[in-house]
């Protein structure tokens, strides 16, 4: 077996819409503009694109990260606009909302007062340490450099 085989399948492409109702801390990166997409609206076949990184918290305060998401929707671009490519994160949860055009759009909602402790024990707990190493052995025998 080749060392090409010991690597893990890559993960599956996630969509935003894939956090229906979830609570998500996000961190918009940036716009890519005129990306090749089915979501046109002005039918040239592209759009664009705020690319998002996002955490996705649990009411206990855990959290799973994701990088690199594309958000294709009008109104949840609109909802981050603002705020991208400046380091400052949204704290919502993805639903879905009515629509002028009487189907449903997707929209960031405000988080409760659960959702923002959920949310703070996330970002307080912060990454695990690592284990610090081990001290090096050294015998009368072994020099120690």
């Amino acid at each position: 077996m080749s060392e090409i085989d010991d690597f893990a399948p890559p993960p599956p492409k996630l969509k935003i819409t894939d956090f229906e109702n979830d609570l998500l801390l996000i961190t918009a990166t940036e716009i890519l503009k005129d990306i090749p997409s089915d979501f046109s609206k002005d039918g040239t076949g592209k759009s664009d694109v705020t690319v998002v990184d996002v955490v996705r918290i649990t009411p206990d305060g855990s959290g799973e990260a994701y990088e690199g998401l594309w958000i294709f929707q009008g109104g949840l671009q609109g909802q981050l606009r603002s705020r991208v490519g400046t380091g400052r994160r949204t704290l919502a949860r993805l639903t879905k909302g009515p629509s002028q055009k009487g189907a449903f759009q997707w929209t960031f909602a405000d988080p409760s007062d659960a959702d923002r402790q959920a949310a703070r024990r996330y970002l307080t707990a912060g990454p695990a340490a690592p284990p610090a190493p081990a001290a090096p052995t050294v015998t009368s025998e072994t020099p120690p450099f």
